[in-house]
């Protein structure tokens, strides 16, 4: 059973919200996000929670460039305390998902090569985000652009992932690595020290 403040927000943001996003489950739960842009361009899974000051922006104009974002993400997927994500291509997070306090997803990156530009006003970079079923992000990690993780995987706390994680591996580091994968013939978790393999 849920807390009496939860109850709240459910109502919150089934009113609220509901009409705003384009697909949003009916046990889902948003409290109160810090930034929430592009609503529209975000479908949410049943039984979802994304908890207090999350950061989510579609990013549908920038630098006069026009971007077709989309956030897809799964039934009981959850969000801890003030997540970041930035999506102007497309980000799908699945079921099951854990994302810890403070966790960074992204599909852009800022050119910079133009000398004598702002970063901030170089076009943007864009490359699709995908994290599988039932995977744990821990805390202040970072997913950047053009990224897949697979299914059961975790993600160390306050890693950089940069490249794609296989299914069933555990990642940690700045950039990420894979430390340990489960192999489905001797029926346990192993080490490696092949990132990736």
């Amino acid at each position: 059973m849920r807390p009496a403040g939860d109850y709240f927000w459910w109502l919150v943001t089934q009113t609220l919200y509901r009409r705003h996003f384009a697909q949003l489950g009916s046990r889902s739960i948003m409290r109160a996000p810090l930034i929430l842009l592009g609503r529209g361009r975000i479908s949410l899974g049943n039984r979802c929670m994304i908890r207090e000051g999350a950061r989510i922006e579609l990013v549908t104009q920038y630098e006069g460039r026009t971007f077709e974002p989309e956030l897809i993400i799964g039934e009981n997927t959850s969000f801890e305390q003030g997540c970041h994500i930035t999506c102007a291509q497309r980000i799908e997070i699945g079921t099951g998902v854990a994302i810890t306090e403070r966790v960074g997803i992204f599909d852009i990156l800022h050119g910079y090569e133009t000398i004598g530009i702002p970063i901030r006003q170089q076009p943007l970079r864009t490359a699709p985000v995908k994290i599988g079923d039932n995977t744990l992000v821990g805390m202040g990690a970072v997913i950047q652009p053009g990224v897949t993780i697979g299914r059961h995987c975790v993600i160390g706390a306050n890693s950089v992932v940069t490249r794609e994680i296989p299914d069933y591996s555990v990642a940690v580091g700045a950039p990420a690595r894979v430390i340990r994968r489960y192999d489905s013939v001797q029926r346990r978790w192993c080490r490696t020290d092949v990132p990736g393999q």
